[in-house]
Parts: C-alpha cells; sequence; structure tokens
C-alpha cells in the first residue's frame, strides 16, 4: 500500500507523462515539465525545446528569452531559424533582414528559410519578392500546405480573390 501512495517519482513515469503530455498537444503541460528540469540542469536541446514550445502556444518574447542564450553560444541554424520566426510574429522584419540574408548565404536550398524570407517580404509589403520567395520555397519541396496558403495570402492581400480561390481549390482538392 505505501508503494500506491507516493508521487510520481520516477524517470520513466516523467517520460511517459511527457509522452502522454505530447500527444494531446499539452503545450502547457510540457513547458511545465520542461521548465522544472532545466531549473535543475540547463542543458541546449531541452532549452531549445522549452523556446519551441513557446513558440507552438504564440508567446513569442518568452520563446526569444529562451533562446537567446543558445544564440549567443552558437549560431547554429535551428535557433537562427526559431529567433526569426519569433521575431516575424512580434512585428521586428528589420531584426530579420540580416539573419535570412545570412542563413540563405550558407544554405540556398533550404525550402524553410525561402519561405521566411517570402514571409519577410510579405509583412513588409514587397509582395512580388514574396511570390518568388514561396515558389523558390515550394520548388525545394517545403510543406505544400504551407506554401501555397501563403500564395493565396498573397493574393488575398492583392485583392485577387480568385486567383486566391484556385490555390486554395488546388490544395483541398
Amino acid at each position: 500500500l505505501t508503494g500506491c501512495s507516493g508521487e510520481l517519482s520516477n524517470s520513466s513515469d516523467d517520460d511517459q507523462k511527457e509522452y502522454i503530455l505530447t500527444q494531446l498537444n499539452d503545450y502547457q503541460g510540457l513547458i511545465e515539465i520542461y521548465r522544472k528540469r532545466l531549473s535543475v540542469k540547463d542543458n541546449a536541446d531541452e532549452r531549445y525545446y522549452l523556446a519551441e514550445l513557446y513558440n507552438k502556444i504564440g508567446d513569442y518574447s518568452s520563446s526569444n528569452i529562451y533562446l537567446q542564450p543558445l544564440i549567443n553560444k552558437s549560431t547554429e541554424q535551428r535557433y537562427l531559424i526559431l529567433h526569426v520566426k519569433n521575431l516575424l510574429e512580434l512585428g521586428r522584419e528589420k531584426e530579420c533582414e540580416d539573419i535570412l540574408s545570412s542563413l540563405l548565404a550558407k544554405n540556398s536550398s533550404s525550402g524553410e528559410l525561402w519561405n521566411l524570407q517570402g514571409v519577410l517580404f510579405a509583412q513588409e509589403g514587397q509582395y512580388e519578392q514574396a511570390v518568388q520567395s514561396f515558389a523558390k520555397a515550394r520548388g525545394l519541396f517545403y510543406n505544400e500546405e504551407v506554401v501555397i496558403n501563403n500564395l493565396a495570402m498573397m493574393e488575398i492581400l492583392q485583392q485577387n480573390y480568385p486567383k486566391a480561390r484556385d490555390h486554395l481549390l488546388d490544395l483541398y482538392s
């Protein structure tokens, strides 16, 4: 009976709890787990995952807070990509320009980077360059749904609703 009265304390129980929360997309629960882990022992992979979780719930400032020490130590592409995503959501486009330019100079075959470049151009009102970047991302096999939705949004922003509908119909058919 005493064995049943204890809290979940061994690592397999924690792993199981994390697995369940992941399956349920319970980002707040996962954030709690990772904050607790990092308060005991900080490590880059878990810190990055925590920053991703904050990004997923739309708390871009917190995501950047947890990401900043990683960026200060390393220019690893995944850190910078998440940073750019956060900055774009926060409306800080000017800060993204140099980061994206340097990332694309190092890795011009990344569809994700071209898609982000397109988002940046779209937010700056440079629709033609945005469409070109989205087309490049699509050609590099970046997520088809994301790119087509972005292309449709470009048409909506330019009040070309029939063409936006055509993009979306292609996607949904």
